[in-house]
């Protein structure tokens, strides 16, 4: 199946990135590799675009982009693309304040 068939809320690993040149490698290069899980974690109302969590980080794509995305369908997995609880450190990575000074 392709990674544009999934429904908000499914995992998938991907098993083939298609297609040639600069959009190949730049899905690559966003870490869209074999092997990897990924998550959907929203589609928009119209169906572009569709916004994964991959590697820990989210990634809006194109769905003409994504069509070159071969994946299998899991199930039965907890969020493990989900990234961590925003807690002490922020959405950033930076330590955040919490009440007096630094």
């Amino acid at each position: 199946m392709r990674m544009h068939e999934l429904n908000a809320g499914e995992h998938g690993q991907i098993i083939s990135v298609e297609g040639f040149g600069a959009l190949r490698r730049r899905l690559m290069d966003m870490g869209l590799t074999p092997g990897t899980n990924i998550f959907v974690r929203k589609v928009a109302p119209m169906g572009d675009p569709i916004e994964i969590c991959v590697r820990g980080y989210e990634l809006s794509l194109r769905k003409e982009d994504i069509k070159n995305i071969t994946v299998s369908k899991l199930t039965g997995i907890n969020d493990f693309n989900n990234p961590a609880p925003r807690g002490f450190f922020g959405i950033h990575g930076h330590r955040r304040h919490r009440g007096g000074r630094l």
